[in-house]
């Protein structure tokens, strides 16, 4: 007789339990990354991003839409007045697509928008605000 799903979870309770911990260890690692700022925060790290719904930053909730190799797409919800404080990223660009709303990104007063995308470098440090609430998407590229 086969076993079940729950059955099969039990007997191997012990794996599962260290494959949750680490899922969570590394969910931890992004929002401490962005609620303290003055980060490189690596691809790997975005990678560990769920396709659900996470908090990384007060006011700010990120999921990823697409991944492929070397590149994810993330769609980012910032409320207004939520802040992602100062960081780079060391070993890729993205791009802020604006759909509604308005940012500003601190380090070079410069307003980002649905008419006016932003991409940020390699190791190009950012501060990014929320002047409005702003859905928008985030193309991660290696």
């Amino acid at each position: 007789m086969e076993k079940s799903n729950k059955e099969i979870i039990r007997d191997n309770i012990d794996d599962v339990n260290e494959w949750l911990d680490k899922k969570v260890e590394k969910a931890k690692t992004v929002i401490e990354q962005f609620m303290s700022g003055n980060h490189l925060v690596d691809f790997a790290t975005i990678e560990s991003l769920s396709d659900e719904w996470q908090d990384i930053a007060e006011g700010v909730a990120v999921r990823v839409l697409n991944r492929a190799k070397g590149r994810l797409l993330l769609q980012c919800i910032m409320q207004k007045g939520a802040l992602l404080l100062i960081h780079a990223h060391p070993d890729y660009e993205e791009t802020f697509r604006v759909k509604t709303g308005v940012l500003l990104d601190k380090e070079s007063d410069r307003v980002i928008d649905p008419k006016n995308p932003k991409t940020f470098p390699l190791k190009q440090y950012h501060t990014i605000f929320a002047i409005q609430k702003t859905d928008m998407e985030i193309d991660c590229i290696q």
